[in-house]
């Protein structure tokens, strides 16, 4: 028998498994914790994650009536009761074993204005990077135990720009190369350094062994040159990330450009939709604050910003350029899955 509550599908797992119940009067996320997964109330995907680890639930609701419920087992009743208290919520225990409660309000959040990058592109990068921390830092809270696809491509894309962001701050002071990958004094050093002492050592070593013959001694020195080849690309992008990374970190250390965290939002009791509509809006005014950087770059480089075929190809020339593009394709990305999951008729 199909049980349809309301308008509100479950997933396709919960539908095989809620002995026909396929709809309902709230809208569904899928939430999984601590070895218990079900379709819950969006308005409650927060309280059930915070109650999982502690307890198990056979039901909840939302809204019935103006007050939210949620139905332990009988061994695990006390736990979920405590836990309910220890959020701060009033609970009253029905003879069944319900325990009702009120959903407390919740302040709306101020939504991220669009960045001031009016500094250098050192600090203005930095400025975008901290903003999609905030962000990431957000979502993960308000989607604990929700691995909806779309939710996992969200997290993934703003980790990407973040990272992207990053280097594109390592490659501005890095010692070793340059926005075109042209080597750097430092990078010069380090390549001739090692080639010269793998050629040493390799053509010491066929000469050696083939008692001093000139021939095998040269042949050595090559192979040896062309042994160290991938070595040496991949120590120099280890070393220019270590450094770099210091090296950022101590100039906005010394410009006063230390993170300004914003007090957290209260994310258990806020319904998942009404947190992640913010959380997009922050990122569309990252991505609006990254593209200016990268116009303001390339003017600063005597580019006006060229059509799309182009930039692309010039991006082969700047790396700078390159990392502030993928960083803002991937908060296009992220901005994109959020509103798909959205539009979804369950999460």
């Amino acid at each position: 028998m199909v049980v349809e509550l309301g308008p509100y599908p479950l997933c396709d797992r919960c539908r095989r498994t809620n002995g026909g119940l396929v709809a309902t009067r709230h809208r569904q996320v899928h939430v999984s914790v601590a070895g218990q997964e079900a379709c819950v109330d969006q308005g409650l995907a927060g309280v059930i994650a915070a109650l999982w680890p502690l307890c198990s639930t056979r039901a909840c609701c939302e809204d019935d009536d103006g007050r939210a419920y949620v139905v332990p087992t009988a061994d695990t009743a006390n736990a979920a009761e405590s836990a309910l208290v220890a959020l701060g919520l009033d609970v009253e225990r029905t003879a069944d074993g319900t325990l009702r409660f009120t959903l407390p309000a919740t302040p709306s959040r101020t939504v991220r204005p669009d960045l001031s990058v009016d500094g250098d592109f050192l600090v203005a990068v930095d400025v975008a990077r901290r903003a999609v921390a905030e962000a990431a830092e957000q979502l993960g809270r308000h989607t604990v135990g929700i691995e909806h696809p779309r939710v996992t491509e969200a997290r993934n894309q703003l980790a990407a720009a973040q990272e992207w962001l990053t280097v594109a701050m390592v490659r501005r002071v890095s010692v070793f190369r340059g926005p075109s990958g042209t080597l750097r004094p430092g990078g010069i050093v380090l390549h001739v350094g090692l080639l010269a002492a793998a050629c040493w050592g390799a053509a010491s070593a066929a000469g050696f062994v083939a008692g001093g013959s000139t021939a095998w001694t040269l042949v050595g020195g090559v192979a040896g040159v062309i042994a160290v080849l991938v070595p040496i690309m991949l120590l120099t992008n280890f070393l220019e990330n270590r450094v770099g990374r210091w090296t950022v970190a101590r100039i906005l250390r010394k410009r006063g450009e230390a993170a300004h965290a914003e007090p957290p939002w209260p994310g258990v009791f806020v319904p998942v939709d009404r947190a992640l509509v913010d959380i997009r809006k922050s990122v569309d005014a990252v991505r609006r604050g990254v593209a200016e950087i990268a116009e303001r770059h390339m003017r600063g480089r005597g580019h006006q910003p060229p059509a799309a075929p182009v930039f692309l190809a010039y991006q082969a020339f700047d790396f700078e350029t390159r990392a502030t593009a993928e960083a803002d394709l991937a908060l296009c990305q992220a901005s994109d899955a959020i509103r798909i999951w959205l539009e979804a008729p369950q999460g």
